[in-house]
């Protein structure tokens, strides 16, 4: 479920935004999924901005490599019901929608794809850019990811 939840209010009126960090149950395919499924409880008072480790593979990307990876560590990473509960909801996958498939795990050791991501609400206009911070040598075995969205496509449709 969501680590952290704020709530920002808007220059036009009745209209909030809810931004959302989230890590997901790293071991259990269910309990993810049900966290997902929660998601749309925040999307009812208004769009939603949700990143964070979702632990699991996209919907739609394809399937990691899992070669001399042992199938019992991979297992639960390759179930994809988590970001299916996400796209019924009315999430869309900033990344995808964009086109940019890069994965942020897996450069260290593991599968790569994209587990690290970001789901919106809000139109598909307002999703302005999208990309993957990659250096040298990673600190750590995930890419931070950064979007921009353009929340003027917001407020035009809450007039």
């Amino acid at each position: 479920m969501p680590s952290t939840h704020i709530v920002v209010e808007t220059a036009w009126p009745g209209s909030s935004l809810h931004l959302v960090s989230a890590d997901l149950a790293p071991s259990s395919p269910s309990i993810r999924q049900a966290e997902a499924e929660a998601f749309a409880l925040i999307a009812q008072d208004g769009p939603v901005i949700a990143g964070g480790d979702w632990k699991a593979v996209p919907a739609t990307d394809p399937e990691p490599g899992v070669d001399h990876i042992d199938p019992m560590e991979v297992r639960h990473e390759l179930d994809r019901s988590a970001a299916y509960a996400l796209e019924e909801a009315g999430f869309i996958d900033v990344a995808a929608h964009l086109g940019d498939l890069r994965p942020t795990v897996g450069h260290v050791s593991g599968p790569r794809y994209r587990r690290d991501r970001i789901y919106t609400t809000l139109p598909p206009e307002a999703i302005a850019s999208y990309q993957v911070v990659t250096e040298y040598e990673p600190a750590s075995p995930h890419r931070p990811i950064v979007a921009t969205f353009d929340l003027d496509a917001v407020k035009d449709r809450a007039k």
